[in-house]
């Protein structure tokens, strides 16, 4: 659809037409589905394909200044977003309270102040598997939250509103895409 109408509208038009039919089913219930590695590569080279599409450019273009031109997120980053999204919904009480209990604070799981607990990290749980401990859903949203409380130690991101986060996150993601070129 995207290389067949690319011709015939406004490259505004053609972006909408992308978040229309492209953009919504890729991101759908991917909040569960899009922890593996092997699933977010494949998806992530026909988003590529699709923004090369859109913008007429040869199958080995670079595609970073293309997501920071046409203010796309990657597929990859998408992924991480939606995953402190969750986390910050558990502690704002947006989500059912079963989900509220797998998340704690680092601070309130022992009595002396570190740096990292100040900053708002969460506890990382054991786990004995790799299908339904190290690669499950909660350890990768966990490890996506710690690592960008470091990037921005100034913010805890348990305090900030939804829509805060989500904009925080989602201009970090677009001027990397700059940096990167």
């Amino acid at each position: 659809m995207l290389s067949k109408i690319r011709y015939y509208v406004q490259p505004q038009t053609l972006r909408s037409v992308y978040y229309a039919i492209f953009n919504s089913h890729l991101i759908y219930s991917s909040l569960i589905w899009a922890q593996n590695a092997s699933k977010i590569n494949r998806i992530s080279v026909l988003q590529k394909k699709a923004l090369r599409l859109m913008k007429f450019l040869p199958r080995d273009a670079h595609t970073n200044p293309l997501f920071s031109d046409l203010n796309i997120i990657k597929f990859v980053d998408h992924v991480k977003i939606e995953n402190c999204l969750f986390i910050n919904r558990c502690f704002n009480d947006l989500v059912p309270s079963l989900f509220k209990e797998w998340f704690d604070l680092l601070q309130n799981s022992h009595n002396y102040p570190t740096r990292i607990s100040q900053q708002g990290a969460l506890v990382i749980p054991s786990h004995n598997t790799n299908c339904f401990g190290r690669f499950s859903f909660t350890i990768a949203a966990i490890n996506t939250w710690n690592y960008f409380q470091k990037e921005f130690p100034e913010k805890l991101f348990y305090k900030l509103t939804v829509n805060e986060l989500k904009r925080l996150l989602r201009n970090y993601f677009i001027t990397s895409y700059l940096d990167q070129n």
